[in-house]
């Protein structure tokens, strides 16, 4: 599994939360996650919180990672994409924002194929 520290790779310098679609989409770009994610041998992506960050944008969130729900599953997403976190302060706000994301994601979009999807 390949990790990524957010703050080192995703964050613009001295920012604390990650916001914006467009900033999402151009992570998701630079993490070459279409391409990853097509590839048999994908084993996921762990995402590192540092300490001090303090959550992910419902925009952000979508932009990242809308389009691999939309493909290939919330269970996908789920197995797929880990979150590891510098303590339990990042672990509690980046959770209510994730959970949030995928709530939008939801709202979207038929839950019943989003779910079936990736297993």
């Amino acid at each position: 599994m390949k990790m990524i520290n957010i703050k080192n790779e995703l964050l613009i310098p001295n920012f604390k939360y990650l916001n914006g679609r467009p900033e999402g989409e151009d992570a998701r770009k630079k993490l070459g996650l279409d391409k990853l994610e097509d590839n048999e041998c994908f084993k996921g992506i762990e995402f590192y919180v540092d300490k001090g960050l303090t959550g992910i944008n419902v925009s952000y969130f979508l932009g990242l990672f809308s389009p691999t729900i939309f493909k290939k599953g919330e269970n996908f997403f789920k197995n797929k994409y880990k979150f590891r976190y510098a303590s339990d302060i990042e672990k509690e706000l980046f959770e209510a924002d994730i959970e949030e994301g995928l709530k939008e994601t939801r709202r979207n979009y038929n839950p019943l194929n989003l779910l079936k999807k990736g297993e």
